[in-house]
């Protein structure tokens, strides 16, 4: 059995229309007795007297008034059905056009669901190739030109934890992965190198990784500030951590109010950074 909804459709100027010439206490016991079938559900209401009786909370005293109430005016409002129950025929009408109700309003959520479902997965597949079109397409004009920044042909060795996170690629060694910026360090015990140089291949992941920010600008600004902090300046083994959550926030800042960009291309573009 389905379980009964705690409320039905009443309608006041058919139920005062249908009791008019009732005494208040004729009222409110046909009004208890709808009630209690809407309750018990499809079950129906017993054919019992002493049962609605006790059903509409009847006194002792007030037994006989109910009697004469039933066989007057409440016995043909809730008439003996083929399963031996009595039910108000409009209530179960009422049941029925409120039970309809419900199941085109589950069916429409469903398939509205079910539409939502199928954009959100066709909008992250378009997002995706939307966003590799976006890296792609500004790659160059973000790419720093190198020419102000360090001499194109220098290329100095590869500092002590310059290339933390993971070994210098074979396919890409010194000679053909200059350096852009030049950071200053401090050293410690595990790291005394005082320089790290920003290469042309991390500074191209970074501007892949983000393609709505200007990472260029955000390096210098990260340059400047180690320039303007001696004391809080970082390890070497250190840098790449550091600018990688330094542009990661930048990012989130950047495009956390641009309407151009939808939540997946947010979630795309700044992956989650250790801030050290």
């Amino acid at each position: 059995m389905s379980r009964v909804p705690p409320a039905y459709q009443r309608y006041p100027q058919r139920f005062a229309a249908a009791t008019a010439t009732w005494d208040p206490f004729e009222v409110g016991c046909y009004q208890i007795l709808l009630d209690v079938q809407w309750d018990l559900g499809e079950r129906g209401l017993p054919d019992d007297l002493a049962r609605l009786a006790a059903a509409v909370r009847c006194r002792p005293s007030e037994t006989n008034r109910f009697l004469a109430a039933w066989d007057e005016l409440l016995e043909e409002k809730f008439p003996p059905c083929a399963d031996g129950r009595r039910r108000n025929q409009t209530l179960e009408e009422i049941r029925s056009e409120q039970d309809e109700y419900r199941r085109r309003r589950s069916a429409a959520g469903k398939a509205g669901a079910a539409a939502k479902r199928s954009n959100r997965e066709a909008n992250g597949k378009q997002t995706l190739n939307d966003c590799s079109t976006i890296a792609t397409s500004k790659r160059e004009a973000l790419l720093p030109p190198t020419s102000g920044l360090l001499p194109p042909t220098f290329n100095p060795p590869v500092s002590e934890g310059e290339s933390e996170g993971g070994p210098e690629r074979e396919d890409a060694p010194a000679a053909t992965d200059p350096a852009i910026f030049e950071f200053p360090c401090k050293a410690s015990r595990r790291c005394t190198a005082l320089v790290w140089f920003l290469r042309q291949s991390k500074l191209e992941e970074w501007v892949d990784a983000y393609p709505g920010l200007d990472v260029q600008a955000e390096v210098r600004r990260a340059l400047q500030w180690c320039r303007d902090n001696p004391e809080k300046r970082k390890t070497a083994r250190g840098m790449s951590r550091f600018l990688g959550a330094w542009l990661a926030r930048e990012a989130r800042a950047e495009t956390a109010n641009d309407p151009e960009y939808s939540p997946q291309e947010l979630e795309a573009m700044t992956p989650p950074v250790e801030v050290p």
